[in-house]
């Protein structure tokens, strides 16, 4: 690889966080339009918690993915591997077809992210350190 091109974000690492970011902006809807006003109204919902955590661990991987630490790749594809399992078991046990889209997204980003350019520059920054 030539020096110029270290710093260049490979397409497949690109991809999947522009996927990534898609889905964290989902996330952000979705606790803005059917949380906040069921927990100002008084109601607890334990899927909020869900739902925040699932955002703030995609929030990670997303604004860390620059930093090219190999462990920022890995929880990437944990992250997507669980909503991918969350998807098959919703589709499974209640018919839900709608969760298939999350399904595809969630496939996408753990083939991308186990590609050889995006283990090349995750791991490229182990090699400069």
């Amino acid at each position: 690889m030539h020096p110029s091109q270290k710093l260049i974000m490979p397409t497949s690492v690109r991809v999947a966080r522009i996927i990534m970011s898609v889905q964290l902006a989902g996330a952000v809807f979705l606790f803005a339009i059917l949380v906040i006003p069921l927990v100002l109204g008084g109601v607890f919902i334990p899927e909020a918690l869900l739902i925040v955590g699932v955002g703030v661990a995609i929030g990670v991987v997303v604004f860390g993915m620059r930093s090219r630490r190999p462990w920022v790749r890995w929880m990437g594809v944990a992250i997507q591997a669980v909503a991918a399992t969350m998807s098959v078991v919703v589709l499974v046990t209640e018919g839900d077809f709608s969760v298939l889209l999350s399904f595809v997204l969630s496939v996408a980003v753990i083939v991308l992210l186990l590609t050889p350019t995006a283990a090349a520059w995750f791991d490229a920054a182990m090699e400069e350190r």
